[in-house]
């Protein structure tokens, strides 16, 4: 998955939504253990400038970027 995303990322016939956000998610994905969408998540909360991302996923949680909510 992650050298397809690579590859679509370098086509220059493609336009991404919120690119930065998808380039920072598999960044992101690369690095931990959290699931892509949460990933995805994180990197579009960095874009807008919403940081941190909420979550009560503890494994998104331990994204750069992302805390946790105790219930």
């Amino acid at each position: 998955m992650l050298t397809a995303f690579g590859i679509l990322l370098e086509t220059r016939e493609l336009a991404w939504q919120a690119e930065p956000a998808l380039e920072r998610a598999l960044h992101l994905y690369r690095q931990g253990t959290a699931d892509f969408a949460d990933c995805l998540h994180a990197g579009l909360c960095d874009e807008a400038g919403r940081q941190p991302l909420l979550t009560f996923d503890a494994k998104a949680a331990k994204l750069d970027g992302a805390r946790l909510l105790t219930r």
